[in-house]
């Protein structure tokens, strides 16, 4: 792999596709912003870049391939066949996303796009291009608290977590807060169905469950913060920035992985039949039977 390249994470849309997304080490240092959104479709690579920071990105089909790519201050890049574009989440106020008040992470549910960041700000992309607002219900005035992860099995069942064990589920109108056993800083959410998800975060810290009811599971080999989690053949997977752990039970186990050296790891993504992992100097996948790294340009 291309040492200057830090990898950040990945958005699949099949087996044969998907964008992953990094920056340029060198590019940071000297204090730019480039964000390289690399595409591989059956392994053959392509590359484009945007003179921005990009804190999340997704990728799906819908009336053709589309790729959006949230940067922090509320402007996303979009990416078509037809080209590309820039759109806004919302005009210039005191409560919308700023550079003291950052957004953090975008998910398609459904056929909706959600969007979600500090002061616990919400907004949902509409048919016609635009954003709506969606956080009335929970918005707070003070960017101190906030949304750093979300996602969602479809319209009606998207679940948003953040700091001190924050969690809020959204119904399509409303959103309503979770009761998570916690109070540490929620780094991801996983939506499987209706009533079955998970979140992680700081201190190894993982809770499976619904709405309602919430059941820790043990992870006594370490106590980093789990950066990624995805549901794959029944089963969830965590990661920090150095280790996989997969459900057993009431517990985390760490993965075995068949590499003669330590891969790094942080972000997991499961899609047709792969999980995906993604650490800052590799991608590895793992097809139900065994892991593989990627080769990445």
């Amino acid at each position: 792999m291309n040492p200057d390249l830090r990898l950040m994470n990945i958005s699949p849309i099949d087996a044969r596709t998907f964008y992953l997304r990094a920056t340029s080490r060198a590019y940071n240092e000297a204090g730019a912003d480039l964000t390289i959104m690399l595409r591989s479709v059956d392994g053959q690579w392509g590359q484009y870049n945007i003179d921005a920071p990009v804190v999340s990105h997704c990728a799906f089909e819908a009336d053709g391939r589309n790729v959006f790519s949230l940067t922090p201050f509320g402007i996303l890049h979009v990416a078509r066949s037809s080209g590309f574009f820039w759109e806004k989440l919302d005009a210039d106020t005191e409560t919308s996303p700023n550079r003291l008040r950052h957004m953090r992470a975008l998910v398609r549910a459904g056929q909706d796009v959600i969007a979600v960041g500090m002061a616990r700000m919400a907004y949902r992309r509409l048919s016609n291009g635009r954003w709506e607002r969606i956080d009335q219900s929970m918005r707070s005035r003070t960017p101190n608290c906030g949304l750093l992860a979300v996602d969602g099995c479809d319209e009606s069942h998207i679940v948003a977590v953040g700091f001190g064990g924050e969690a809020w589920r959204f119904d399509g109108k409303v959103w309503s807060q979770l009761a998570i056993p916690t109070n540490v800083k929620l780094e991801q959410v996983r939506v499987v169905a209706p009533g079955k998800m998970a979140v992680c975060g700081v201190g190894g810290a993982m809770f499976t469950g619904q709405e309602d009811a919430w059941t820790p599971l043990a992870l006594t080999s370490s106590r980093l913060t789990l950066w990624g989690l995805a549901y794959f053949e029944g089963r969830f997977y965590a990661a920090d920035s150095s280790q996989i752990y997969v459900q057993d039970g009431d517990k985390l186990q760490p993965v075995k992985l068949p590499f003669s050296h330590q891969v790094t790891t942080g972000r997991l993504q499961a899609c047709d039949g792969r999980l995906w992992s993604v650490g800052e100097s590799d991608l590895l996948v793992y097809d139900g039977s065994q892991w593989a790294t990627v080769p990445c340009p």
